[in-house]
């Protein structure tokens, strides 16, 4: 037969040894036969049965109750067990079960049943572990308590001091090593703030996002957006191709589908952070680079690998660079979507550098080199484009 004891169950019993001095009445092994067939009688018993196991049963034998509910393994209703702490005098046996469940907690309880335990300890909850019934209560009776924990300590307890989450949770008297604990520091970069972002730094992030599954590296990364400012696409530049892979690029299905679904300062945060990936992957560090981050959050970029184009599409108009040096380009909008797009599929490189130099109606053409950027902003400044 499979065993149910949870590991700290022999430190609790240990512990009951101690405090009541009855160590041979302890030594002996509680079978999971003998466990199976109290747990079976109390839970099929009427209320007169009820009380009589409340007032009957060992200190051993309770302990051993307290740490099988959170498991569960023989998959009963819990609502006797339960009741048999509603009334109990030791707060010891509901930690044990408010441990327990840290480690089971998408097996959550019934409000009704835990409802009369929590409430009957919330004076001890709140003295040892500065819990209030009503938040309890909800944590173990919903499935998402990993969620509901993270924002509670986030928003109740780590905006209000200087402790980290770890020491956070261990106030509410979570272990940070149980699997509700390293879910909690998980999530919380499901609806933290930048400054944990940061704190994390582009490597680390990039770490956690890889492995994990499509729709949580998705749901962190729309928080991300949520809350960065512009001096983080650069700070999280490695971490803004990750981003690209979830979302998408420009006129594909994937991006209309998912950033057509976030915020606006979502979208705006996006866009931008692509385009940064984009300058960078482009032209490095050199003076188009630095030139084109100042108009970072006024264009959509989109790459054209067939030539290695960078297409930088304005409200009116489309600068277009290549990855080399040479010329940078400025089209009417239209133009570019209607004649030179068409071009940049169809021909080989030599052909189409042919046709941008002579037959592709360009609003400015400037070669780098010289003052070029100041011919260049002075040119957008004539399209309507200020720097941002």
């Amino acid at each position: 037969m499979i065993a149910y004891y949870p590991q700290h169950l022999h430190a609790q019993l240990e512990k009951l040894k101690q405090e009541f001095n009855e160590k041979q009445d302890y030594v002996a092994q509680f079978s999971n036969d003998d466990l199976e067939a109290l747990i079976m009688k109390i839970v099929n018993c009427d209320a007169s049965e009820l009380r009589f196991y409340t007032y009957s049963l060992t200190r051993r034998e309770l302990a051993c109750i307290a740490s099988y509910i959170p498991i569960n393994g023989y998959k009963v209703k819990r609502k006797n067990l339960l009741m048999l702490f509603a009334k109990s005098d030791k707060f010891s046996y509901f930690e044990t079960i408010y441990k327990g469940w840290q480690n089971n907690y998408k097996k959550r309880f019934f409000p009704d049943d835990i409802g009369a335990v929590i409430y009957h300890f919330q004076g001890e909850l709140k003295n040892k572990y500065h819990l209030d019934a009503e938040s309890l209560l909800k944590w173990m009776s919903l499935p998402d308590a990993d969620f509901k924990v993270c924002r509670y300590v986030l928003n109740e307890i780590k905006l209000k001091s200087e402790m980290t989450m770890e020491d956070c949770l261990e106030y509410i008297g979570i272990s940070s090593g149980s699997k509700l604990g390293k879910d909690v520091l998980m999530r919380k970069y499901f609806v933290c703030g930048i400054e944990e972002y940061r704190k994390l730094g582009d490597s680390d992030f990039r770490t956690m996002l890889h492995p994990m599954a499509a729709a949580d590296a998705t749901a962190i990364l729309r928080n991300f957006l949520e809350v960065m400012t512009p001096k983080d696409y650069q700070t999280f530049y490695k971490t803004s191709g990750l981003a690209k892979d979830c979302f998408g690029v420009p006129d594909t299905t994937k991006y209309n589908q998912t950033v057509g679904q976030m915020s606006e300062k979502a979208k705006r945060s996006y866009t931008a952070w692509i385009n940064y990936y984009w300058l960078i992957e482009m032209f490095g560090s050199d003076a188009r680079s630095q030139f084109w981050k100042n108009y970072i959050g006024r264009f959509t970029a989109k790459h054209y690998p067939t030539h290695n184009i960078l297409a930088m599409e304005f409200e009116n108009i489309v600068a277009i660079e290549f990855m080399e040096m040479g010329y940078a380009y400025l089209y009417d909008k239209q133009v570019f979507h209607r004649y030179v797009e068409m071009h940049i599929h169809r021909d080989i490189t030599v052909e189409f550098k042919q046709y941008l130099n002579n037959q592709s109606q360009y609003l400015f053409r400037k070669k780098h080199g010289g003052n070029w950027q100041w011919d260049m902003a002075n040119q957008l400044a004539r399209e309507g484009i200020v720097r941002d």
